[in-house]
């Protein structure tokens, strides 16, 4: 089959991330072509991939110049569509989706378009924001098959949408355990071996931006401190709001426990050092870094966010059930998500707290929690990848 894979950009994220996995893995047995409408590139494609960018922005083009070349950049994947003739294009993240839906009832192709998360909740306000929900009610209906990573995203774009269920499959996000493993075992330089020594380190992986709730994590982490001065935080990832987490650092005099390291090549051999995971996360449409901490063995600590920590860890729950907090879930914690991360949540400040605590002083509860790499397996790249091949060879009938 020849695929076309579209997405905003190869940036160092989660959508990104997967594309790349999918593009890379389905080259050695079909012809992939993978588009981006910006230059920003972090992962890695072989050379069995075509990859092509639709124009020379990236993310931190003024937004204006941004917009007016979105045109152009549609313009240029409908060139190239018509000219290779695909027998599906896939997209994910909403201005791809978009540029997918019109290209496919311009050209006739057929379309899969990805949804990741509850976009219509969560999305910041304004025009940008406004415009943006109204072509997704306008054109993913238009789309051939619509695929969400969570059940829960699946059904609150049933609910919220009222998009067509037999349109929309959920393929989970994959992780490649093998290569986690492997980057796992390599030396890291981006940390000294002196800052876990007589420690208890939690790691957090993200964006640095509203969405991931690292303010609500640094408060939280500031009354662990108050009674165990030896923990340590280790953030991971870059975002707008570096220099306000930052300033937070320095206002609750947590310079010497917390280390920000940016966004890292390899995050997996600093996570293997650490003895928790914390996703601290307002919400999520999946959450990959779940999924990689339980491939190392790794006790997670997670806010029960919309969507996916709770099917993630806590299988054995029903998407809407009524829990209590904190809970202790077949392979993590839950804790309540707070309403908004940038202000005083006590009430789940004080559970997340209480939480982490308990695996400080808790060798059994730690021990017990180590053991993830078995639910880890129901995500593996080989399981995933056969779902979006046998997907692939649906839609496009061959």
């Amino acid at each position: 089959m020849k695929l076309v894979f579209i997405i905003n950009s190869l940036g160092a994220g989660g959508a990104e991330r997967i594309v790349s996995s999918i593009a890379n893995v389905m080259s050695e047995s079909e012809e992939i072509y993978l588009y981006t409408l910006e230059t920003d590139r972090f992962y890695s494609l072989n050379k069995r991939v075509k990859f092509h960018s639709l124009s020379g922005n990236n993310s931190k083009t003024n937004l204006f110049f941004r917009f007016i070349s979105l045109p152009v950049s549609l313009l240029k994947f409908i060139f190239a569509v018509n000219k290779i003739k695909p027998d599906l294009v896939i997209s994910f993240l909403e201005i791809s989706n978009f540029v997918n839906v019109i290209s496919s009832k311009t050209l006739g192709n057929k379309s899969i378009i990805s949804i990741r998360t509850d976009i219509m909740t969560h999305y910041s306000g304004g025009l940008q924001s406004f415009i943006t929900k109204i072509m997704m009610k306008w054109l993913y209906p238009l789309a051939g098959k619509i695929i969400t990573l969570s059940e829960g995203v699946k059904l609150n774009a049933i609910k919220k949408y009222n998009f067509n269920s037999k349109k929309i499959d959920v393929i989970y996000n994959l992780v490649d355990l093998d290569q986690v493993i492997k980057e796992s075992d390599k030396k890291s330089n981006s940390v000294d071996d002196e800052f876990f020594k007589d420690s208890f380190v939690f790691v957090n992986m993200g964006r640095l931006t509203e969405q991931k709730g690292q303010k609500f994590l640094l408060r939280s982490f500031k009354k662990i401190v108050s009674e165990e001065n030896s923990a340590k935080l280790i953030i991971l990832g870059e975002g707008e709001l570096r220099s306000e987490l930052t300033e937070l650092v320095i206002k609750l005099s947590l310079q010497e426990n917390v280390l920000f390291l940016g966004e890292q090549k390899n995050p997996f051999s600093i996570l293997r050092k650490c003895d928790c995971f914390v996703l601290s996360s307002l919400w999520e449409g999946f959450g990959n870094v779940l999924t990689e901490a339980l491939t190392l063995n790794k006790p997670i600590i997670s806010t029960d966010c919309d969507m996916g920590p709770r099917e993630i860890l806590c299988p054995e729950l029903k998407i809407y059930e009524k829990i209590g907090y904190p809970y202790y879930g077949s392979f993590g914690v839950l804790t309540k998500t707070p309403l908004d991360g940038n202000k005083n949540n006590l009430l789940e400040e004080n559970l997340l707290t209480e939480t982490m605590l308990r695996f400080i002083k808790e060798d059994k509860l730690k021990k017990d929690y180590s053991n993830g790499f078995e639910r880890a397996k129901d995500f593996s790249k080989d399981h995933t990848i056969k779902k979006w091949s046998d997907l692939f060879h649906e839609v496009s009938g061959s």
